[in-house]
């Protein structure tokens, strides 16, 4: 995955971007509730279009990926836990290494 590991993909996710751009911390979540399986637009976290957005944007230019213009489909299917946003990253880096 390009030198990255996926471990702090899920970390940067869960803290960068849910605590520290989202503050889900105002919202009564605490980091320790979260992993892979986190759904992210279901509940508990219930996240809407802007916010799913958001951690695409994030992550893309956190792991400097090419930006990429997800129909509203792609996007719920990329950002539906934690993990698939990971396997996003994953997906986006291994061919930008290619």
């Amino acid at each position: 995955m390009n030198n990255v590991q996926r471990t702090d993909v899920v970390n940067f996710i869960i803290k960068d971007l849910l605590f520290g751009q989202l503050d889900l911390g105002e919202s009564g979540f605490k980091m320790d509730e979260l992993d892979e399986t986190t759904l992210l637009t279901e509940p508990p976290l219930s996240l809407d279009s802007v916010d799913t957005l958001e951690l695409v944007v994030g992550v893309e230019r956190q792991f400097v990926l090419p930006s990429q213009e997800l129909a509203p489909e792609a996007l719920r299917e990329t950002c539906t836990s934690i993990g698939t946003l990971a396997d996003f990253v994953e997906r986006q880096a291994s061919r930008k290494a290619s």
